[in-house]
C-alpha cells in the first residue's frame, strides 16, 4: 500500500468531533499494528451528512513515516494521541 491509498483509506468518511480535528496540526494514518503508513498536516474538515472526512497535505518525509507506534487495543478506528510512543526504529 502506497502513502497516498494509506490517506486515502484513511482520512475518511468517518463519525468524529472536526473541532477536535482541528485543535490538532497534523495526522497518522496507522497499521492495524501500528506501523504509521502515512502522515499529513490537517487543512480542513469536510461534512459528509453526520460524518466528516479529513483534509490535509501529505508529509512525505515524517520522521515517525515507516515507524512503529504502540497503539491502544481499542476497536475504535479514530484514536486521538497526544504522546507517541516509538516501539522500533
Amino acid at each position: 500500500m502506497t502513502m497516498q491509498d494509506a490517506w486515502a483509506a484513511g482520512r475518511g468518511v468517518w463519525k468524529l468531533k472536526a473541532t477536535r480535528v482541528l485543535e490538532e496540526d497534523e495526522v497518522a494514518i496507522l497499521s492495524p499494528d501500528g506501523l504509521v503508513l502515512a502522515v499529513a498536516e490537517i487543512t480542513g474538515v469536510i461534512k459528509h451528512d453526520e460524518r466528516q472526512s479529513i483534509e490535509g497535505a501529505l508529509i512525505t518525509n515524517h520522521p515517525l513515516l515507516g515507524k512503529y507506534v504502540e497503539v491502544s487495543k481499542s476497536r475504535n478506528p479514530i484514536r486521538h494521541v497526544q504522546e507517541v510512543r516509538l516501539i522500533s526504529w
